[in-house]
């Protein structure tokens, strides 16, 4: 009878151990190797707030993407689509996102004490030629062709993009540097990225800038 009793302990505890183990894996709901189903198919902005690691290494793939280079009459504005999104299929930068605007700021002078601003407004989208995110192309030619002025102006070689400008002056300014990131997407609440030019400094290490003089 002792004998038996003692079997049942053990047997009783090793019921009541493995209960244990599963409910505590089914509290913790992944295993070391793999997120849950759940976790994999949300977004980075409903799993994480702003400011965590996540959101920031987003915010430095996103500056790290983009690339402002100088051409012979023009400067042309590149974005890489790179995955945004962590799922099954995956999505990309111009699929998370429909839209984005650069914000630059002129260096060295003012209009009122204001700074001359030039907001670049863009759809997001993908040549179906190259596969890649359509670039922004900036006719500085053409815009040095027009009266200096605060105006809001699409040209032909960008026709869905909307150059506007403010706190103009005299003269078109020629040093622009980058002061302001944003990706949204226009019709799902929630889908934004803003990305101020302290950061953008401290994330690409220098200054994104652009240099109209001399074309």
């Amino acid at each position: 009878m002792k004998k038996f009793c003692e079997q049942y302990k053990k047997m009783m505890f090793v019921v009541l151990a493995v209960c244990f183990f599963a409910w505590l894996a089914s509290f913790i709901g992944f295993r070391p190797d793999r997120y849950p189903a759940a976790v994999e198919n949300q977004d980075f902005f409903e799993m994480f707030k702003p400011e965590s690691t996540l959101h920031s290494a987003l915010n430095k793939e996103i500056v790290s993407s983009l690339k402002v280079a100088k051409l012979q009459r023009e400067f042309q504005v590149q974005v890489r689509n790179f995955l945004v999104k962590e799922s099954s299929t995956g999505e990309t930068l111009c699929g998370y996102f429909n839209e984005y605007k650069l914000t630059f700021e002129a260096e060295g002078i003012a209009s009122s004490g204001e700074r001359p601003t030039l907001v670049i407004t863009s759809p997001c989208i993908v040549s179906d030629r190259t596969k890649l995110p359509v670039p922004v192309r900036i006719p500085v030619d053409d815009i040095f062709k027009l009266k200096p002025t605060d105006t809001d102006i699409s040209f032909k070689v960008s026709e869905n993009t909307t150059f506007s400008f403010k706190n103009i002056y005299d003269a078109w300014p020629e040093y622009w540097v980058l002061s302001k990131i944003e990706f949204d997407h226009t019709n799902s609440v929630g889908k934004k990225v803003t990305i101020e030019r302290k950061e953008i400094f401290e994330l690409s290490q220098k200054p994104i800038t652009m240099d109209w003089a001399p074309f």
